[in-house]
């Protein structure tokens, strides 16, 4: 990378394509080293210094320090591709506990929408604000994320029914609060729901 960190974002990318040589190339390692920092509440970084593991800096009300939450569609990618299930008991957890805490700080306050900041979102050039309240990205990461979840509970043989229903319910808030239907695209909000690009 550009630095002695290592990056989610980059290692949730890399892991997709290095994951077809598991053999030359034991990517999913990668992914470890972010859960293996997990704290109890159930957040994870989205940098960590190279050589000692400590968090790069602290999170914020304003900047949550995460990235695009994409570690179970990797594992759900790993899964499929390389038919080792093993994984997915071990990592179910971490994953539930991830999603609970972004719930917890990056969700609106009155619907199924999430946001995030610019450098987070990986558009470090973005001209976007870096307000809470909907982004059209996160929100589509996060019910990415929740149906990634429900297909690994149904691997596992656990109730996949409140993943498939908050996967449900994150598409239907994008469709009702972040289609601009004079834009003919979707749209951020803040937490009024009002967006910057149609004001």
């Amino acid at each position: 990378g550009l630095n002695e960190h290592i990056y989610q974002w980059d290692s949730c990318f890399m892991s997709l394509f290095l994951l077809y040589g598991p053999d030359a190339f034991p990517v999913m390692a990668a992914l470890d080293n972010f859960y293996g920092k997990q704290r109890a509440d159930g957040y994870i970084q989205r940098m960590y210094k190279e050589t000692t593991g400590t968090i790069v800096y602290p999170e914020s009300p304003l900047d949550p320090a995460i990235n695009p939450p994409l570690f179970a569609w990797v594992e759900q990618c790993y899964a499929e591709a390389s038919g080792d299930l093993g994984r997915l008991a071990r990592v179910y957890p971490v994953l539930e506990r991830y999603y609970g805490w972004l719930e917890d700080h990056v969700r609106h306050p009155r619907a199924a929408l999430y946001w995030q900041t610019e450098w987070g979102s990986g558009q470090d050039n973005t001209p976007r604000p870096a307000i809470p309240g909907g982004w059209v990205d996160m929100s589509a990461q996060m019910a990415l994320f929740a149906r990634s979840m429900a297909w690994i509970a149904h691997q596992l043989g656990s109730p996949a029914e409140a993943w498939a229903a908050r996967h449900q319910a994150i598409g239907a808030a994008v469709n009702q609060h972040l289609w601009s239907e004079r834009l003919g695209l979707y749209v951020d909000v803040n937490q009024d729901f009002r967006s910057p690009e149609v004001a």
